[in-house]
Order: structure tokens, then sequence, then C-alpha cells
């Protein structure tokens, strides 16, 4: 007997939309949660896939079809419990939110600030039908989201501050579940630097749920730094979505060191000409953690670039799975794309899985992929040893240089430095667990 595609989810979930629609039916239309309940048909009609879907194939979330989790509450935070959290800076300009839901005052937006802060309640009915996604969490995240908001920047305008948007999760006793969701949109010429952190506060298991989508109008720049730091008893499912304009560009940076399961699926349309993406990303797992880069960029229109570089580091039972895909449209002539993922096993029992994929329609391109797994190099380490230098020690050296490649391509010093600073406590854990 086969295994089936997907597995029905539990009735657990309707009643939680049914907790949901009662709960935001004073404060949105008729539409708005009509749009909802269309996307939750849509998640129960594409159930939860099983690993005999080509997208789902590294990884395993049949378990989510069953698993209960209580809504998440947002926890009361204090100012000082936020600003020892990773990655904050107070002079950033911050939004913050607790398990999905929006925490002004613990927010910074300073006077005379460019940033456009619109709560998602208060945004138009949906008028055009919501797409139809081959990711049914996203249509789980578009039906149970209790809070979200619209970040925009208007035409030509520079933020003075970078931008933090900080997502805290607070751990329960019993397992709960939370559906950030934000939209970004840049306008025309618009240069932004933007942040995105989702970290936990306790060790218990939590399910976190995120979508992300942006809009580069034509010119517009962001560097933009994507970082999940959550317990190791907790499931991320992180999901962006970017459209780029004519001329836009974009530098992402996917930083993943936390989760028992994490997969963040990001997908850039480059869909005005002269538009141009580079993604570089860095995932460390160890015990048995499991981590899913999923990638795909498309080449939508002419004389537009790309530039991938993913990789990752694992030890203990760990695994990884990397899959990008580059699709080139057949109007879509001039394209410049290259797309690279390489992976590092300090442990025999780790095991990575990289399936980087190129899908042309024209043939005025110009296109290059590849992967690599590997592990640490017999003669480096035996060189640092005659160098009086501890096995342990220099397993860390070369590992950091091998992340290193990755960090340093952060145009922010100070962000570059943050990573750096979780990179070396991930090895310091891992140092103190063989000592």
């Amino acid at each position: 007997m086969k295994r089936p595609r997907a597995i029905t989810p539990d009735a657990h979930y309707a009643d939680q939309l049914s907790a949901v629609l009662e709960a935001m039916a004073p404060c949105e239309s008729a539409g708005q949660l009509a749009a909802r309940q269309a996307a939750f048909d849509r998640f129960m009609e594409q159930g939860i896939p099983t690993r005999r879907v080509e997208a789902w194939k590294y990884t395993d979330v049949t378990r989510l079809a069953e698993e209960v989790f209580a809504p998440a509450a947002p926890a009361p935070l204090t100012a000082e419990t936020v600003t020892g959290l990773p990655l904050y800076h107070p002079e950033d300009e911050t939004v913050v939110f607790a398990s999905g839901i929006l925490q002004p005052g613990l927010s910074r937006h300073p006077e005379g600030s460019v940033l456009e802060l619109h709560p998602l309640h208060t945004m138009p009915d949906p008028t055009a039908p919501v797409p139809i996604h081959d990711n049914p969490f996203v249509d789980l995240n578009h039906a149970l989201w209790r809070d979200g908001a619209l970040l925009r920047l208007p035409p030509s305008t520079t933020p003075a501050q970078r931008i933090h948007v900080l997502f805290v999760h607070a751990t329960a006793a019993t397992p709960t579940l939370s559906h950030p969701r934000l939209l970004i949109d840049l306008g025309e010429h618009a240069t932004a630097e933007i942040a995105i952190t989702h970290v936990t506060l306790g060790d218990k298991a939590c399910f976190n749920n995120a979508t992300l989508d942006i809009t580069l109008q034509p010119g517009a720049h962001l560097e933009l730094v994507y970082t999940q730091v959550l317990n190791q008893a907790s499931t991320h499912l992180g999901t962006t979505t970017i459209t780029q304009q004519r001329d836009s560009t974009l530098h992402a940076m996917d930083f993943s060191a936390g989760s028992a399961l994490a997969r963040h699926s990001l997908s850039v349309a480059l869909a005005g000409e002269g538009a141009s993406a580079s993604l570089d990303g860095l995932y460390i797992v160890q015990g048995r953690q499991h981590v899913d880069a999923h990638t795909c960029i498309q080449h939508q229109q002419p004389n537009g670039s790309s530039r991938q570089l993913y990789k990752g580091i694992l030890d203990d039972r760990a695994t990884a799975a990397f899959s990008g895909l580059v699709r080139v449209h057949p109007g879509a002539t001039g394209t410049d794309a290259q797309q690279m993922n390489r992976n590092l096993l300090l442990s025999n029992d780790a095991l990575a899985n990289s399936k980087p994929q190129l899908e042309i329609s024209n043939d005025d391109v110009r296109c290059t992929h590849g992967a690599t797994v590997g592990r640490l190099d017999d003669l480096e380490l035996f060189y640092l040893a005659s160098r009086g230098i501890d096995p342990t020690a220099a397993r860390d050296m070369l590992s950091r240089g091998f992340a290193e490649e990755v960090l340093y391509r952060l145009p922010d010093t100070q962000r570059h430095a943050d990573l750096h600073a979780i990179l070396n406590r991930t090895f310091e854990k891992n140092d103190d667990t063989t000592t």
C-alpha cells in the first residue's frame, strides 16, 4: 500500500479557526473573514504533505497533522527582556511582536521616521483571489494570524536607522502555535536595511509558522537579514516571497541556528527588467536538529541577475537539505545566474542533501550551479596540530573560516558581528558537550 501524498489535518485546527473568526469578527469585515475561511479550506484540501511530495522529500512534517498546539498568548514582556535579545540594538527602529501580536509599547518608532506602519486589520478587503500555494502552511498562516503589519517606505526615501522586526515567542508548559505575518513594500527608488529576527523565550516546544511578503518597486534597494534562533524544542516553518520590479536590487542573508526542525522557503520573482538578487545563507545544526533551505528564483524579464551562496555546518546526528531552483522564463534573455551550495560535515553521522536545479527556457543566458558535501581537511588539521593547537580548537577555527565566507558578504559590520557571536556561542556549546 502506497503512502499518501498528504494527511488530513486533525479537527483541532478547525477549532482554532472558529476561535479566530469569533475573536476577529468585531474588528474585521465580512470580506476579511471570508478570506480567512477560504485560506483554511485550501489548507484542509491540500493537507499536511508527506515525504512523497517532492518539495518535502527531505523534511518530515507529518506529525503536525495530529500534534495539538494551543494558540500562543503573548506573555508580558519588559523592556529589559527585549533589549537583551539577540541582534537587538537600541539605535534601530524596532518593531516588536510577541507571539505574533504587535507590541507598540516595546517598539521604537522615532519622531520624523519615514517608515509607515499599517496594521493588517485596517487594510482594505481583498478584491482579488488569493493565489493557490503549493505550501499549505502559508494558507494556514493566512487563516489563523492574529495580528500583522504592513511596513511601507514612500518613494525615494531612506530611513535614518536600520529597521529591526523582532518576533518573540514566549513558550509555555503546553506546546503553542503562532502565525507571525508581515508585509513590506519599498516604494520606487527607496532604500532600506531591514532585519527580521525570530527568537524564543524559554525552552518548551512551540510551532512558529511565519510568512513574509516583500515588494520592491522600480529602483528600490533592500538589504535583508533573516535570522532564526528559536530554541531546540521548536518547529519553525517560514515562507518568504519577494517580488522585484524594474532595476530593483536585493541582498538577503538567511541565517538559521535554532529549532529542532526548521524550514525556510524563500521565493524571489525578478518581475521587472534589470532586477538583481543576491541570496546568501548559513545554517548551523547539531544534535538531532534538521534544517531545510528551500529557494526559488524566477527570472521573468530580460537582463536580470541572481547569485546564491548557501553554506551549512552539520555536527553530531544533524541533517540538512538544500533545494534551490533557478527558473529562466522564455522572455528572460540576458539572464546571468549563479548558484552554489556547500556543506561541511563535522561528524560521521551528520547527513546533508543538496539539490540545485536550473530550468532554462531560452538560449541567451549564462547560468551555473553546483554543490559540495565534505569534511574538514586532514592536512589542515595536522598542520594546526603541529603548531600546538588543540584538536577541538583547530576544528572550530576551520569551521569558522568556512562560515566567514558567507558572513563577510554582509555590508553591515554590526550585523556581521551579531551573527558571528551566535556562531561562536554555538561552537562553545559544542566544546562544552565534548569536554
